[in-house]
């Protein structure tokens, strides 16, 4: 019996330490390093929504008529304010519907879904519980959305909250001391007050590859192009200035991509990722950690949507691009 229990024993023992025996002898980290967007929510879901349970019960919405009533979630009423020479504001508690272009006043307030079928400027200091544009956008300073937003361009003055998600489905151009939480356009521009004309990459340029590994105790040169993967598994990692990898990285401590470096693949970070100024990633960017993006930098490539996602919060300084997709579990903001 003594006997039994001791081998018992031994064999627990052993499959405890199994695990961490397996992780000191495997070389590198050599999974695939695909992104399957097959799963990604559409990041302009709230709107889609929104138009998709209007449009079943009114399919041109330049004739609905004041005081109209749908029943969308509940029973709704719909209002069309009179607009005077393009100005209006106040405080607005049903769905409020605009026809024409129009300009609100600073410090109104819409606590219902806003539509606007043409271009709208949001004075300074108003609260929009959620917004349809089907135009461009203009918000002044210190505007507040609640939930979401979505326009054709979206211009967001400093220091607005852009709520849970602001969404442009062309160009979406913040400033200083924007805050968000989930952000979504072609191109996302920080720190200009024009809407960004894209450069597309010369043909010839590199191509990403994901089947070359390199060893993890050797350490990235200066304005060196490495055509592999590199995989960190312990301590930082920091791509040097200058230097090129043509594959993606995975990091288990902070990652550092320096100035003037470039990385075509997409880049891993269990911690935090720091793109410095001038740097860029052509894929995507995941961190459990926090995101700083220098000034000068970029994220994706023209035409090609891309992520950018963290769950500790997002900095961005100006001026800085992203394309595609923006998302963050803590605040995102703009320096």
């Amino acid at each position: 019996m003594l006997g039994l229990c001791l081998v018992l024993f031994i064999v627990m023992l052993f499959f405890a330490f199994l695990p961490g025996w397996q992780e000191m002898k495997r070389k590198k980290d050599n999974k695939n390093m695909y992104i399957n967007n097959d799963y990604v929510k559409d990041p302009e879901y709230f709107a889609k929504s929104f138009k998709q349970m209007l449009t079943k019960q009114v399919k041109d919405l330049s004739t609905v008529e004041d005081g109209r009533q749908l029943r969308l979630s509940k029973p709704e009423i719909i209002n069309c304010p009179a607009v005077n020479n393009n100005t209006v504001g106040g405080s607005y508690n049903n769905i409020t519907l605009f026809k024409e272009a129009v300009s609100i006043l600073p410090e109104s307030q819409f606590n219902k879904e806003t539509i606007f079928l043409k271009q709208v400027k949001i004075g300074q200091g108003s609260l929009l519980r959620a917004g349809l544009c089907l135009k461009d956008c203009l918000l002044a300073s210190e505007v507040q959305i609640v939930r979401w937003l979505d326009a054709e361009n979206l211009v967001a003055g400093e220091n607005c909250d852009l709520g849970m998600s602001a969404t442009a489905r062309k160009a979406l151009i913040l400033v200083t001391g924007c805050k968000f939480k989930r952000l979504y356009a072609s191109v996302i521009e920080v720190g200009t007050n024009t809407l960004p004309s894209a450069a597309v990459l010369p043909a010839n340029f590199l191509k990403p590859r994901y089947d070359v590994f390199l060893e993890e105790d050797k350490n990235t040169e200066e304005n060196k192009v490495y055509d592999v993967n590199i995989v960190k598994r312990h301590g930082d990692l920091s791509i040097q200035p200058g230097a090129t990898v043509t594959g993606s990285i995975k990091g288990y401590g902070k990652i550092t991509i320096a100035s003037g470096a470039t990385v075509l693949g997409n880049v891993f970070g269990e911690q935090d990722i720091i793109i410095e100024a001038g740097a860029k990633v052509l894929g995507d960017v995941f961190a459990n950690g926090f995101v700083e993006l220098g000034a000068g930098s970029s994220i994706g490539q023209a035409g090609k949507c891309k992520s950018l996602v963290t769950r500790d919060g997002i900095k961005l300084h100006q001026p800085s691009r992203i394309y595609g997709y923006v998302s963050t579990d803590g605040e995102g903001i703009v320096l």
